[in-house]
């Protein structure tokens, strides 16, 4: 494998080379320009639990909210634009695992306890194609 690497490299040519930088410089210019500007904080959480929308609240005052679920009551805390799980009754506290989320579109959730907090905002990270 090692020998084919070291043949391939030296039977490139200074187009082969140009094509290749230039392909890398594409990558990199197609991720920033359609992946990270496209990130944008969200402005307010949705919660909802029990199967029933809860609550909206800002994502820009620092709080830590008590939310009622199926198996008992999950607290999120609230800070400096982003949201987590503090606490739940669940298991296996994969929502409390999941940390901090702050782009609009994105989504955390405690199923076992039907909670689930999706950050909205003017501009999606995600769209439908991809979520």
């Amino acid at each position: 494998m090692i020998v084919v690497a070291k043949t391939f490299i030296n039977q490139m040519t200074k187009g082969d080379v140009f094509v290749l930088a230039m392909a890398l410089v594409f990558l990199v210019i197609l991720y920033v320009v359609f992946w990270r500007v496209a990130s944008h904080a969200g402005e307010y959480i949705h919660i909802v639990a029990k199967g029933g929308a809860v609550e909206k609240l800002s994502l820009l005052q620092n709080r830590e909210v008590t939310i009622e679920g199926q198996l008992g009551n999950s607290r999120l805390q609230i800070e400096g634009g982003r949201v987590r799980f503090l606490s739940s009754p669940c298991e296996n506290k994969l929502c409390i695992h999941q940390g901090w989320a702050s782009l609009s579109g994105e989504l955390i959730a405690c199923l076992p306890n039907r909670i689930s907090v999706s950050i909205e905002g003017q501009n999606s990270h995600f769209d439908t194609v991809n979520f």
